[in-house]
């Protein structure tokens, strides 16, 4: 059987002498790395799955949408709308709806997954102001 062979423990300096001879690129990819496994090591890194909750969350109408949702808004409200127009304003609501029927639902899973009622959890994330949870 083979003896285990202890490695001998590098300390920083000797690191930074031997990222001194890295390429520009191969010194990026280490400085990455390193970023990265220092946010792991302090737990800031987010698990997959709430990170996949809070794209969910963030999502919302492309800005382009949105600006139309809010003209065709003003027209129903000054009653100027036209009947395609109608039709367009409910396609947009229904996909506004759509959404936040999904958002609700990844923040209901992410406080889950925090151990945290939604109210909070919205307030941590700045989704409302504390006044109203």
């Amino acid at each position: 059987m083979r003896a285990e062979v202890a490695k001998p423990k590098v300390t920083p300096s000797q690191i930074l002498d031997e990222m001194t001879r890295l390429s520009a690129r191969q010194l990026e990819t280490v400085i990455q790395g390193a970023a990265l496994l220092r946010l792991r090591k302090q737990k800031r890194v987010l698990e997959s799955r709430e990170s996949d909750l809070l794209q969910i969350i963030n999502r919302g109408l492309s800005q382009e949408k949105n600006s139309r949702l809010r003209e065709l808004e003003q027209k129903l409200r000054d009653e100027a709308i036209t009947r395609a127009e109608r039709a367009e304003f409910l396609r947009l609501t229904h996909q506004l709806e759509k959404l936040a029927a999904e958002r609700l639902k990844a923040l209901t899973d992410l406080a889950t997954v925090r151990k945290t009622s939604v109210s909070s959890l919205m307030q941590e994330l700045g989704l409302i102001d504390g006044g109203y949870a």
